[in-house]
C-alpha cells in the first residue's frame, strides 16, 4: 500500500502548498451562481486569450472556474518557491507557460500529470502588483 504524504517535509519542497483547483465549465455565470450557493465569493474575474476565469473563495479554499473553447477537465495548482526545481523533482513535463497574471501577482506553468489532469505550479511575484 502506498504511503500517504501527511507532512510538509514529505513533499519536494516544504514551501509547496495547494493553491487552487481549476475546473472547466460550460457556463461561467451559472457556475458562479452554483459556487455562491455553496458559500463561495467571487473574488475576481479575468479574461485571457480565449478564456474567461472566475476565482471563487470560501475561507482557505480557492476554485478557478474556466470557460474556454478548449476543455481541460481539471487541474491542481500548487504554490512553490522554485518552479524548475519542483517540476524536475516531481518528474513533470512542461505543456504551457509561463503565464503572467499581474492582477493576481503570479507567474505559472502547466505540466502534464496523469489521467488527463494537469498540474499548475505558480510562483508569487510581488513586483507584478
Amino acid at each position: 500500500m502506498a504511503r500517504v504524504r501527511r507532512f510538509e517535509s514529505d513533499f519536494p519542497s516544504a514551501a509547496m502548498r495547494i493553491h487552487h483547483i481549476g475546473w472547466s465549465v460550460d457556463d461561467l455565470a451559472a457556475s458562479i451562481r452554483l459556487c455562491e450557493n455553496l458559500g463561495f465569493d467571487c473574488v475576481i474575474t479575468l479574461e485571457m486569450a480565449d478564456e474567461v476565469m472566475a476565482f471563487m473563495e470560501n475561507g482557505a479554499i480557492l476554485i478557478e472556474l474556466i470557460e474556454s473553447s478548449h476543455k481541460e477537465p481539471l487541474h491542481f495548482c500548487f504554490a512553490v518557491e522554485e518552479i524548475d526545481q519542483t517540476s524536475k523533482s516531481l518528474g513533470l513535463s512542461l505543456i504551457g507557460g509561463p503565464y503572467t497574471i499581474p492582477q493576481m501577482g503570479w507567474v505559472s506553468y502547466f505540466f502534464e500529470a496523469r489521467d488527463g489532469v494537469s498540474v499548475e505550479l505558480l510562483k508569487p511575484v510581488t513586483s507584478l502588483l
